[in-house]
């Protein structure tokens, strides 16, 4: 009976490892993280990232017919994907478009881009992640008077097993997966079983 609690508990353990993680990252003005070269996200692969572009909601007014006047956004980013040379000196002539953050005003939420982070990618504009290697994004600025240079370093880890971390200048873990807990609540009730 021991034997069999132990190999759920790893079995368990193992699915809760082997899921897949989305990060969110904010491309704009409110996101001070990317103003600094400190900006790590470390993932794993088949890990998801969601680049969220700048947005200006509609405003809707009650009882008109004419469009309210909109507050001008002129912070559309364009976002690269370059070498650590170009990273460190925001040179994107080092690297190559990845989107572009050209539609401020969009419906209903803001423009989301998901990259990937797989080993192997079927699609001709896919990126291959490979495990141990760092990838470094960087944006310009699109009609911006702002010069400011925006990163996002992006580190690979190595195994699924480690904890995946965000962090500025500290380091933010993720919490436990849910999976963890309810392999650590069986074993604890099989255990309070055979007892």
């Amino acid at each position: 009976m021991a034997a069999v609690a132990l190999v759920l508990c790893a079995a368990l353990y193992l699915a809760s490892r082997a899921a897949a993680e989305r990060f969110a990252v904010y491309w704009n003005h409110s996101n001070p993280r990317l103003l600094t070269k400190d900006y790590t996200l470390t993932a794993h692969t088949d890990d998801y990232m969601d680049i969220y572009c700048p947005h200006v909601p509609r405003i809707a007014s009650v009882g008109t017919t004419a469009q309210p006047k909109q507050p001008p956004l002129t912070f559309r980013p364009i976002l690269h994907l370059v070498d650590a040379e170009g990273f460190a000196r925001c040179d994107h002539t080092r690297g190559a478009v990845r989107w572009r953050c050209d539609r401020p005003k969009a419906p209903d939420m803001p423009l989301r881009f998901a990259e990937k982070f797989q080993l192997y990618t079927p699609f001709s504009a896919g990126y291959e992640f490979l495990p141990g290697n760092d990838y470094y994004y960087i944006s310009t600025p699109l009609l911006d008077n702002d010069k400011k240079c925006y990163r996002l370093h992006v580190y690979i880890c190595c195994s699924k097993g480690g904890m995946a971390r965000v962090s500025d200048a500290s380091s933010l873990c993720r919490p436990p997966a849910m999976l963890t807990l309810a392999a650590m609540a069986v074993t604890f009730w099989l255990w309070r079983s055979m007892a």
